[in-house]
């Protein structure tokens, strides 16, 4: 697997990991074609990179240090306090720290495994 933006999609490519939008919603699963339909849906979406399989990359796996879970509660989070500090113009800094503390426990946990191999 290896990550490439949209442009170098020539319309053979297979998806190797799943795409989300901003909500955590899942788009496209992994192995799907990627059509020259699909890849304009994703440029319109604001998507420009995606992970394919392919023969360059054959059997090399990325792991990526945050689960999406964790990346999309940080999205919303963060959205929602930028949204309220532009409305009212003041943000809930624990609710951010929260998604911070969140990001470095799931980190340094990785670390943790990395460490022991």
């Amino acid at each position: 697997m290896r990550l490439v933006t949209l442009d170098q999609i020539t319309g053979s490519e297979v998806l190797g990991k799943a795409i989300y939008d901003s909500e955590g919603r899942r788009l496209l699963n992994s192995g799907v074609s990627l059509r020259p339909t699909i890849v304009q849906k994703l440029y319109e979406k604001g998507i420009s990179c995606v992970y394919i399989n392919d023969e360059i990359s054959d059997g090399i796996e990325i792991n990526s240090l945050l689960c999406e879970e964790t990346k999309t509660h940080a999205k919303i989070i963060v959205r929602e306090e930028m949204q309220r500090l532009s409305k009212k113009s003041t943000m809930d800094c624990s609710r951010l720290s929260g998604v911070v503390d969140r990001i470095l426990d799931e980190i340094l946990s990785k670390k943790k495994q990395i460490d022991k191999c």
